[in-house]
């Protein structure tokens, strides 16, 4: 069948689509541009539903790997363990999380008790877990003797 200029004009007026795309419409529809319209426009919707899905999925997959890093990350610091220790005895051990949440809401206060410790003689390490330990005095001491040079 043959299609006038006119019909794919109407068509691609009406649908946005390429001269390419409107004649292969009409050319399916025999001649018919209120069914090659209708084609195109079900084609469209059918894609733009395809593009939803690929992006919610796309956007599920990265959701769950964040969610699955801050679990590692929750885990981690639950493992690694905050001590005060005057000389051989432990005064407090307390999970990294648990400090930094404390610290975070109590800021004025959190501060003013994670620095006593030192000005008493009190010596806090980080338990890493895997047997590395941080003393924070000696950490402290090294940082401030580097500033001085």
């Amino acid at each position: 069948m043959t299609n006038t200029l006119n019909q794919i004009d109407q068509i691609i007026e009406r649908t946005k689509v390429s001269y390419a795309e409107a004649k292969e419409a009409l050319d399916a529809c025999n001649g018919d541009v209120l069914e090659a319209i209708i084609k195109i426009e079900s084609s469209k919707s059918t894609q733009s539903e395809t593009n939803t899905k690929s992006e919610k999925s796309n956007f599920d997959a990265q959701f769950k790997f964040a969610l699955k890093q801050v679990g590692k990350v929750l885990s981690k610091s639950l493992q690694i363990k905050v001590l005060w220790k005057k000389e051989t005895q432990t005064l407090l051990e307390l999970p990294l999380l648990i400090v930094i949440i404390a610290t975070l809401w109590l800021m004025p206060f959190s501060l003013l008790v994670l620095a006593l410790p030192f000005f008493f003689g009190v010596r806090m390490q980080i338990n890493r877990g895997n047997g590395k330990v941080t003393d924070v005095n000696d950490w402290i001491k090294k940082q401030s003797q580097s500033d001085d040079h």
